[in-house]
């Protein structure tokens, strides 16, 4: 074993530690080595409040240092754009789920992985459940990949789960059946984050969940609903608009009516066709008196100071679902996220009603103060597609490229 080696591996015992980190920043340095700076600058900014005004010089610095992130990942065989530095090393990580099987010793052994987004997970879940290197995971990501109720079952049954703080299953077609699954699992005891955004559990499902003694430390929910995505399901046929909504109303007013969420501090429920008692029941609410942060923003209502701001082709705006638009065009095979043609009749733009009136957004916002945000979607609706259109739709649509409508 070299002098390098052995620094590495004391980062990958004490992980948590910022010491051995900034011990192998000192070895670096004496080689001139420009890591040294990426280390100690992002170990600084890691310790800073959020608020901190020396945070934005150091996030700075070590966004240009990052040009050298290409030679910084080489040794996991991945490119930077799969890897997310955090105090200087690699710590979360997208990866083909075969490539991981192949040989999964290999990441952990160069870097201090906490966190894995599966790409192309459908065929190979049963695999990946019996795997004991997920038992490093702090963070599993599985968002975009058609697991159903039965691949939530075989995931709920893993026994290498123990350590896991946050699981997103975002996208993955998982309905009651498959959240009493999880609901029932005895190894993910330590969860406290838990994302469902588009899997249509139902107010079942929530329920299952809420009541779940395996989930009692949950205190993050993501159960956004309105799963949307632009495909041609068939040669020739129109383009149309898949969408599925999660626990709708029913479950919002459960959501507010039971006494275990009080113990939840962040819920995203927007996107989930809110009725008016739906919002009465949230309004009311003794159980989410203590939530720090509450997401409730419904379609395509545009918020002050919070909807696009990005113009769209000429002089029009884009809309909220527009924007959720372009995200999920990299569904498209061999595509990335790309700005969309709009014309005329183009069912892709074709976007359920603003089901929020904005009496109730005042309501909302006097109640629960700045704690209640309602903002679209972001850059990952759920998922970022990354995987095949088996891992998203089961073979039910045939994703084609159709160059006169993008560009």
């Amino acid at each position: 074993m070299n002098h390098e080696t052995g620094l590495v591996e004391s980062v990958l015992e004490s992980p948590d530690d910022d010491a051995p980190r900034l011990v192998y920043a000192d070895w670096l340095e004496e080689r001139g080595d420009p890591r040294a700076e990426f280390i100690r600058v992002q170990c600084a900014a890691a310790r800073l409040p959020a608020d901190d005004l020396r945070l934005p010089g150091l996030q700075a610095r070590a966004k240009q240092l990052l040009a050298h992130a290409r030679d910084w990942s080489a040794p996991l065989g991945l490119e930077p754009e799969a890897c997310e530095f955090r105090r200087g090393f690699v710590e979360a990580v997208e990866v083909a789920t075969d490539r991981f099987l192949e040989r999964p010793d290999a990441l952990f052994h160069s870097a201090p992985i906490r966190q894995i987004h599966f790409l192309h997970a459908t065929r190979h879940l049963r695999e990946l459940a019996d795997c004991p290197w997920l038992a490093k995971l702090a963070t599993l990501d599985l968002s975009a990949n058609a697991l159903r109720d039965a691949g939530a079952a075989i995931l709920a049954a893993s026994p290498h789960l123990t350590r896991l703080a946050a699981l997103d299953l975002g996208g993955c077609e998982i309905h009651q059946a498959g959240a009493e699954s999880l609901a029932g699992a005895t190894d993910l005891h330590k969860l406290v984050e838990l994302r469902m955004a588009g899997c249509g559990i139902g107010p079942s499902g929530l329920q299952a969940i809420l009541a779940s003694p395996a989930l009692a430390r949950v205190e993050a929910l993501d159960v956004r609903g309105n799963h949307q995505c632009w495909v041609n399901p068939n040669r020739g046929e129109p383009w149309v608009t898949l969408t599925e909504t999660n626990i709708q109303n029913d479950g919002v007013r459960l959501l507010a009516e039971s006494n275990t969420s009080s113990r939840l501090a962040f819920v995203d429920l927007s996107l989930n066709s809110i009725e008016a008692s739906g919002w009465e029941a949230i309004l009311h609410s003794p159980h989410l008196a203590g939530m720090t942060c509450l997401n409730a923003f419904e379609s395509d209502h545009v918020y002050a100071d919070e909807g696009p701001s990005e113009p769209a082709l000429g002089s029009e705006r884009r809309t909220i679902n527009e924007e959720i638009s372009d995200v999920l065009c990299v569904s498209i095979p061999g595509g990335s996220r790309r700005s969309i043609r709009r014309t005329t009749g183009d069912p892709r733009w074709t976007a359920p009603p603003c089901t929020i009136d904005p009496g109730w957004v005042e309501r909302l916002r006097r109640r629960f103060g700045h704690r209640i945000t309602f903002r679209p979607p972001a850059v990952r609706f759920g998922a970022h597609f990354g995987g095949t259109r088996d891992d998203w739709f089961g073979g039910r649509a045939v994703l084609e490229r159709v160059d006169d409508l993008i560009r």
